[in-house]
């Protein structure tokens, strides 16, 4: 629990505040965007149940007013909040939901984003092959989008699910990749952590030389 009176307790009941007044207004944009930030400011205080009651009533309020968009945010925060309940699958269909949302919008940058949170809730359900399809589909799009930073981070989140399953040329393959999005973000520390995770599963793979090399050349980038 936040402590009372430090920074961020101070900034979380400024939220509140906030969007308890944008919850009144006549601007229903407003006052969706109230309901998922009380939905968010609950979740970090572990308030579950109030964050679940806040994401409900605006998702009534999106789906009576045809807002697609902002029904898509609060349905992945429904699925954050279900994830955070330990119910992974029912997180799935949120994000599953969230994406579909997001997507028949034209807000591909956040259709993208719901793909890898759909990803990592079906990794958590043990449901690792649709997970690796959509981690691959997620990475991809924000490739696209020209966010490098988060698909390398996405590239090498898939080369780990990869892993699990023991498909080390493909989770070779997508580490590469990562470290190749984060060089041209000019990211060090996502390419560093892409070279450990190439690193990892090259020694798994028995490959120690490939190993050392990998590691070798994390060292070289941070």
């Amino acid at each position: 629990v936040t402590r009372p009176g430090s920074a961020r307790w101070r900034c979380i009941a400024a939220c509140r505040a906030h969007a308890g007044e944008a919850a009144h207004a006549e601007d229903a944009p407003a006052a969706l965007r109230a309901k998922e930030l009380l939905a968010l400011a609950d979740m970090s205080e572990g308030e579950l149940s109030a964050a679940r009651a806040h994401a409900d009533a605006g998702i009534a309020v999106a789906r009576h007013r045809g807002a697609r968009a902002a029904e898509a945010r609060l349905c992945a925060v429904i699925g954050s909040i279900e994830r955070a309940e330990g119910a992974p699958l029912a997180a799935a269909r949120s994000f599953g939901r969230a994406f579909e949302l997001a997507r028949a919008q034209g807000e591909y940058h956040a259709a993208a984003s719901f793909s890898v949170n759909l990803a990592t809730a079906q990794l958590d359900a043990g449901e690792l092959g649709p997970a690796l399809r959509n981690l691959r589909q997620g990475a991809s799009a924000l490739a696209r989008l020209g966010r490098e930073r988060d698909s390398a981070r996405v590239l090498t989140n898939l080369a780990l699910a990869a892993q699990l399953i023991g498909d080390f040329a493909s989770a070779l393959a997508a580490g590469e990749r990562a470290q190749t999005s984060a060089a041209r973000a000019g990211d060090a520390f996502a390419n560093a952590f892409a070279l450990l995770s190439c690193a990892e599963i090259s020694l798994e793979r028995g490959d120690a030389a490939a190993a050392r090399a990998a590691r070798g050349a994390a060292r070289t980038v941070v």
